[in-house]
């Protein structure tokens, strides 16, 4: 039988409901088992009247059906880095910086804030080789991303080292008026929901958040827990607290994708906001259904079901790597007969193999840049030269190019910066269109 809530064993399948006295032996029973992880974590739980109280510590039971799913993220993680390993040096880049670029934009868009997807990718390249950026907004909030998929680690120890990390995260995007009144976090009362209907009210003020933001810290240094059901747990109590006035949902996020990212790989951590966009209703009840009262901090559904979204991020990650790389490998095999060359330095045959590099670098661009946007003359040339500097010497590219021209082979598609892509012929030769 699977595990279910406290709220679903009340109304006893299709019988009548149980007793309080019923469900209070069950919780207790709950409680007693030797699989349950007791915290000391006491979240604000809402009633049936509306009324809240923080007398429920959170627990959550090991469940068979946790385990399998932990498992299956393991593996899952496993496969994914393998995949990527295959990635050859631009794709490896291009599709890096595109799970950046999204996860950043979802994580805003979840909350209704408007972001350029565009933009962010632009900056998320600009950062990755040293540039001047061209863009301001959301500098610092790429510079902490892209420090996770680096796997910089970071250490909460302090009520301090919250509000640095909230500082760093949502440097310029929080407007002044929503800032935090007191020495680290809000003072005065929000509510979740609208004015017609609250459907969570946090702690009061600052004193409140700080003693719920403490016991946190403690309960995030605990390795006795086991991690991946405490990072979930951590986010449950972190966005229950809301101990900002803007800006808790970003910083949640960011908090559960950096120790993913640290405990798992980058690419799970890094589609936390992606997969949570994807199923963003039912991510919401699923909150709200864990911060009833008559779930008595049973977390034990909560966590099953944030892994299963968790999963579900991970299988379209594989998908589309999977999808990505077999339409690669067919490609660079059409490449590789029509410019067959060898790595020997006579001139014909550098002609060939320079002429392939390019087209080369082009089709990773092309299928592992999910806009389309394509790579920059700049960066081709860096990274060509790159690869083999007597080979591919920066002073041959414009001849390389003009060639690839004239033949058709590709196009100027943008002139600042300078972009080059795929004509419309050449897709259909290398298998990436059909032929009108």
């Amino acid at each position: 039988m699977s595990y279910i809530t406290l709220h679903q064993f009340k109304y006893n399948g299709s019988g009548p409901s149980l007793t309080k006295t019923e469900v209070k032996a069950e919780y207790f029973k709950r409680m007693e088992s030797d699989s349950v992880w007791k915290t000391n974590l006491y979240p604000l739980l809402t009633d049936s009247n509306g009324g809240q109280s923080d007398d429920l510590p959170i627990f959550f039971e090991n469940t068979t059906k946790m385990y399998s799913k932990i498992q299956k993220i393991t593996n899952n993680s496993r496969q994914i880095r393998r995949l990527v390993n295959t990635l050859p040096g631009i794709a490896g880049r291009t599709y890096t910086n595109e799970v950046l670029a999204n996860e950043i934009f979802f994580t805003n868009e979840i909350e209704g804030v408007k972001t350029n997807r565009e933009d962010i990718k632009t900056m998320v390249d600009e950062q990755e080789n040293d540039q001047t950026l061209t863009k301001k907004r959301l500098q610092s909030t790429v510079h902490m991303y892209r420090d996770i998929f680096n796997q910089k680690i970071i250490k909460i120890y302090s009520l301090e080292d919250i509000r640095r990390i909230y500082d760093s995260l949502l440097q310029g995007e929080i407007p002044d008026k929503k800032l935090p009144d007191g020495k680290y976090f809000r003072n005065k009362e929000v509510w979740i929901g609208s004015a017609m209907k609250k459907v969570h009210r946090p702690p009061k003020n600052e004193s409140e958040i700080s003693d719920k933001l403490k016991q946190l810290i403690h309960f995030m240094n605990d390795a006795d827990v086991p991690e991946i059901p405490k990072a979930i747990v951590t986010h449950f109590m972190f966005e229950n607290t809301h101990p900002f006035y803007d800006g808790n949902g970003r910083t949640g996020r960011y908090l559960l994708s950096e120790y993913l990212s640290s405990k798992i790989d980058p690419y799970t951590g890094l589609i936390i906001s992606t997969s949570i966009h994807n199923e963003q209703s039912k991510y919401y009840k699923i909150f709200k259904e864990a911060e009833r009262r008559d779930n008595f901090g049973d977390l034990t559904v909560f966590i099953e079901q944030i892994l299963s979204i968790i999963i579900d991020g991970q299988l379209d990650v594989r998908t589309s790597l999977v999808d990505k790389l077999e339409a690669f490998n067919k490609s660079a095999k059409i490449l590789n007969k029509v410019f067959a060359h060898t790595e020997e330095y006579e001139e014909a045959n550098l002609k060939k193999w320079r002429i392939f590099s390019v087209l080369f670098i082009l089709l990773q661009s092309y299928l592992f840049n999910m806009d389309d946007n394509g790579i920059t003359d700049t960066q081709l040339i860096s990274f060509w030269y790159s690869t083999d500097t007597r080979v591919f010497k920066k002073n041959k590219m414009p001849e390389i190019i003009g060639w690839l021209e004239e033949n058709n082979w590709i196009y100027r598609a943008k002139s600042n910066p300078i972009i080059h892509k795929f004509t419309d012929s050449t897709k259909v030769t290398l298998n990436l269109a059909e032929k009108d």
